[in-house]
């Protein structure tokens, strides 16, 4: 969950409201119909939170032959491996994650669908209830039985499809089983299994939030696993919050090993706006924005931002093109009431929260209470706003 430090004041005010549902599917006729059909379809039982309709549209298959190929093991071993990582799509993984935060209100969207040589990538944005923001690239094509269904999934907080997440515990599963089987491992997978005790110690302790001992069992890793992504990612994770020293370094190692990687970006955007670095925040912004190939969302961060720098035109123009490019996307009207308030333009409050509480169907909380309205509750434009509340009611 990221960028999660620009966060609009509408979460607070807000009683009741619709949540976004998927679009009906129609019979398809081409492979790029087929492949949007199973998006919207996951998508809809994502924000339904039915766990069961969203693990069908997924080959998990799919995903454990990538995972568990080349690697040797016992037979009772892979298939012991198959049952738990199936068994477990309902409480653990990426399924029960993405299930969860539908539970507690996340909005799954979908961005866009394309064709990519014989397969179909569906791009996914999920935003939080409590702010921040992930996106999911999903695999779609043809399973063995005939089916097109989401066969891997990349997911950029992580910078790895999760084929990959699935291949590093295979290994641990299999090398314990397989006590030859480091002697047929060569390169990154060889020093993984020779460091599973390390890497243990650095996620134990990144998990119990020991900054200082993940950056130690960081230090002890082989050139090859310091290298890899998903280990940088809890370096940096773990630096940020020993300085930023610690951080810059981290982030320098990152952008030299994986100079073009959006997932830097998307871990960027927090951090910097937490260290009010904003022009580096914005720039990590419109990496991001141009590796998604767009997202009006980014634009709302953008103006969160551009507003925190003290530059509420250009805020309000970066939030009025969210608007503009995507009309449902609730965020880009309360950034324009955020944007109201702090310019103390109370008529564009007003009209923004009118516009709110008709096109969302949104009922609100006595903005009284909230410390951020103090001005404008003040103000002739909020006994307006008081009297078509009291018609609502």
């Amino acid at each position: 969950m990221l960028a999660r430090s620009i966060v609009v004041l509408g979460s607070a005010l807000v009683l009741s409201g619709p949540t976004a549902a998927g679009q009906p599917g129609t019979a398809p006729s081409r492979p790029e119909e087929t492949y949007r059909q199973v998006a919207v379809e996951f998508g809809r039982a994502v924000e339904a939170a039915n766990a069961d309709a969203a693990a069908a549209r997924i080959d998990y298959d799919a995903m454990l032959d990538t995972a568990m190929e080349g690697i040797d093991a016992p037979q009772a071993v892979r298939e012991g491996f198959q049952r738990g990582v199936k068994r477990g799509v309902k409480n653990a993984g990426f399924t029960a994650e993405v299930i969860h935060a539908a539970e507690k209100g996340a909005r799954y969207t979908l961005l866009r669908v394309l064709r990519i040589g014989g397969e179909g990538r569906a791009l996914f944005r999920m935003i939080f209830t409590e702010g921040g923001v992930a996106y999911h690239d999903l695999v779609i094509g043809m399973s063995r039985d005939g089916k097109v269904r989401i066969k891997d999934v990349y997911v950029y907080y992580s910078g790895e499809r999760l084929s990959q997440i699935l291949r590093r515990a295979y290994i641990a599963v299999a090398a314990d089983a397989n006590k030859g089987l480091l002697d047929r491992l060569s390169g990154w997978e060889s020093d993984y299994v020779k460091n599973l005790p390390v890497l243990k110690k650095m996620t134990e302790s990144y998990k119990a939030g020991q900054h200082r001992e993940v950056l130690k069992a960081y230090l002890q890793l082989p050139d090859s696993l310091k290298k890899d992504k998903s280990f940088l990612v809890i370096r940096v994770q773990a630096a940020q919050a020993l300085g930023d020293e610690r951080y810059a370094a981290a982030m320098e190692d990152f952008r030299r090993y994986y100079p073009d990687d959006p997932c830097l970006d998307l871990l960027g955007i927090d951090v910097y706006a937490i260290r009010k670095d904003y022009a580096r925040a914005l720039a990590s912004i419109d990496r991001l924005d141009r590796s998604l190939g767009g997202d009006p969302y980014l634009s709302v961060l953008r103006a969160g931002m551009l507003l925190r720098q003290g530059n509420p035109a250009s805020a309000r123009k970066a939030a009025l093109g969210a608007i503009g490019a995507e009309p449902d996307l609730v965020d880009g009207y309360w950034t324009m009431v955020t944007i109201s308030l702090e310019e103390k333009a109370f008529d564009d409050t007003l009209k923004w929260l009118k516009v709110l509480r008709d096109r969302f169907d949104l009922a609100f909380q006595d903005l009284t209470t909230v410390p951020e309205y103090a001005e404008f509750v003040r103000s002739p434009q909020y006994q307006a706003w008081r009297k078509i509340e009291n018609r609502a009611r």
